[in-house]
C-alpha cells in the first residue's frame, strides 16, 4: 500500500520523531505539504500542515522522485564490465557519475566505446525517466 512515509509531499518531523500506541506499533510523524498551510480561526497559534503518521495514506499519493546521490549504480544495470570498472574507480552512486562530463570516462582503463555507449544510453534512460513529474 502506498503510505506517507513514501509520498513526495510527506516530510518527516525532527520534532515528534516516535510515538507507541496500544493499537499499532511504532511509527513517525510528519507532514503533509500537499496543500498550503491552513489556520485555525479559532486558536491563531495553530497553524500549519496536517500533521500524519508515516504509516497512513491517501488518495493523492506521488511517490518520491530517486536522489541520484543516494541511488546506487546498480539500480542503472549495467554490463558487469561497467559495474567492475566503476567499483575498481570508487563510484557508488548514480550522483557521482553524473556530475563527470562525459570526456573524464573516455580516459578509464578498460572503458572501451561501446560502453562508453552503454554508459550515456543507461544515464539518459535514467535522467528521463526521473525527470518526469
Amino acid at each position: 500500500m502506498e503510505q506517507c512515509k513514501e509520498c513526495k509531499y510527506w516530510e518527516e518531523t525532527e520534532d515528534f520523531r516516535y510515538y507507541k500506541g496500544e493499537d499499532y506499533d511504532d511509527y513517525a510523524v510528519g507532514f503533509c505539504h500537499r496543500y498550503p498551510q491552513t489556520l485555525d480561526c479559532d486558536d491563531l497559534s495553530n497553524k500549519g500542515f496536517i500533521e500524519t503518521r508515516d504509516i497512513d495514506w491517501c488518495g493523492e499519493f506521488q511517490p518520491k522522485k530517486p536522489e541520484p546521490d543516494k541511488t546506487p549504480i546498480l539500480d542503472l544495470c549495467l554490463s558487469r564490465r561497467l559495474e567492475n570498472i566503476f567499483e575498481r574507480e570508487g563510484f557508488k552512486t548514480i550522483g557521482q557519475l553524473i556530475e563527470k562530463p562525459f570526456t573524464y570516462f573516455a580516459h578509464l582503463d578498460g572503458l572501451g566505446e561501446a560502453s562508453h555507449r552503454e554508459l550515456r544510453r543507461k544515464l539518459s534512460e535514467w535522467i528521463k525517466e526521473n525527470s518526469q513529474s
